[in-house]
């Protein structure tokens, strides 16, 4: 009888564990920065945190939660505390099992980018990669060559897992919905809004880029959607073709910049 209880409790042990991992699996990372690095303060779902210049918090539930980030600038004159700076508030909408990396522009715009956490890796258990290989925040080889690992039994190219991970980009059907809702918005800054919204969960062609930039009046605009899809781009061996969008050859010195890891 009692070798019989305690099978059972091994049972429901096992049971509530695998429960609390699939579970796990659901919840998501939320990376924020600003634009040159600098110190700021945030508040996440009413909760106040004091950065260095680098903001990261897991295990968040997939939904849209209230962020507020702020500085601080003192008073040059040197007489009183300085003033608080709101460079943003609103929400965000983080993704089921993903890294959200938001960048704060200096128009107070937010430059998105997400990766998948668990089954779209490309290695097996901990192995070569980590976070990609040029590790630029915005890096260029996304989470790097293995993810966790690449030679692993799991996840891995040599495994008979998931393998490589596969992103498909929004159909035809989806796509020429978003144009029609940005075409019939009424101001530049709301079209830059709703493209931004629509890549948070959905992924692009260079050419559905290039589509989405010529709707933007502003080259401003332009330049920050080119610079907030190229991570959601499927085909970035072609992302040159976007430069066509430019009206001038410093947004394309700007974007390649970006690309590579570098201000301006």
């Amino acid at each position: 009888m009692k070798t019989t209880i305690t099978k059972l409790a091994l049972v429901l042990l096992v049971g509530l564990t695998s429960l609390n991992v699939k579970a796990n699996h659901q919840l998501s990372d939320v990376d924020i920065k600003l634009w040159n690095n600098s110190p700021f303060y945030i508040e996440f779902d009413y909760q106040r945190y004091n950065t260095n210049g680098f903001f990261s918090l897991q295990n968040v539930t997939p939904g849209y939660h209230q962020v507020k980030i702020m500085q601080h600038f003192v008073n040059p004159n040197g007489y009183g505390g300085g003033n608080v700076k709101v460079l943003y508030a609103g929400k965000i909408h983080v993704p089921v099992a993903s890294k959200l990396r938001v960048k704060v522009q200096p128009n107070h715009q937010l430059i998105l980018a997400t990766q998948p956490l668990y089954n779209q890796y490309n290695g097996g258990n901990c192995g070569n990669g980590g976070y990609g290989g040029n590790g630029n925040y915005w890096n260029n080889n996304g989470y790097g060559n293995g993810g966790y690992g690449n030679n692993g039994s799991g996840y891995g190219n040599n495994g008979g897992g998931y393998g490589q991970p596969y992103f498909q980009a929004m159909n035809e059907y989806e796509f020429n919905g978003l144009l029609n809702t940005l075409n019939n918005a009424s101001f530049d800054n709301t079209r830059l809004t709703i493209a931004n919204q629509a890549i948070m969960n959905n992924y692009l062609t260079v050419n559905q880029v290039k589509a989405i930039m010529n709707v933007f009046s502003f080259e401003s605009n332009r330049l920050s959607f080119a610079k907030s899809a190229y991570d959601r781009t499927i085909d970035k061996q072609n992302y040159y073709l976007v430069n066509d969008a430019f009206s001038f050859s410093s947004s394309i010195h700007s974007l390649n910049n970006y690309i590579n890891g570098f201000s301006g």
